[in-house]
């Protein structure tokens, strides 16, 4: 487990398998070495307040099987945005991906509900990769029309500090 002190705040390692079912710590590794993700659970006072997971090995978007870490699914509760929650998670997982890698991914919509996200993610360090938009898992070409929903991303990356 990784543990990540603060006055309120926990983070765990939770898995899970087939993106749909969380275990038990005691069955965590087996399903981590199997599926390449973790899932790290942010506690606030004992309630859950959201969650992250990282990706070891992408199978999709432009780093689609070249073992470069992914954060998936980051998620923070309402009742605990603006707490830090949301970096401390960020945190966590880039520490994990740290230990084989040297860069991380990350995708995010392009519409204004991903607008909190993006600026977190620039302020993290994340900067655009160049492969430009994409939609619906694949490159968007010039001047196609697309729809401005969940699937129209980018793609960002961030150096990691590997000391």
């Amino acid at each position: 487990m990784i543990y990540i002190p603060d006055i309120k705040i926990r983070i765990r390692t939770m898995e899970f398998e087939n993106n749909q079912t969380i275990f038990d710590y005691q069955n965590s590794l087996k399903v981590e070495e199997r599926s390449k993700k973790y899932v790290f659970n942010a506690e606030f006072n004992g309630k859950t307040a959201g969650y992250i997971t990282l990706n070891l090995n992408s199978d999709k978007g432009p780093f689609a099987w070249r073992d470069i870490p992914e954060l998936e699914e980051l998620h923070v509760f309402p009742e605990f945005r603006g707490l830090g929650v949301g970096n401390m998670l960020l945190d966590a997982a880039e520490e994990k991906a740290a230990e084989v890698s040297n860069t991380i991914t990350v995708c995010v919509g392009l519409h204004s509900g991903y607008g909190v996200a993006h600026r977190m993610y620039i302020r993290r360090g994340y900067m655009p990769d160049g492969s430009g938009v994409w939609y619906e898992g694949e490159p968007l070409k010039p001047y196609a029309k697309c729809c401005n929903n969940k699937n129209l991303v980018i793609y960002l990356l961030k150096e990691l500090n590997n000391n």
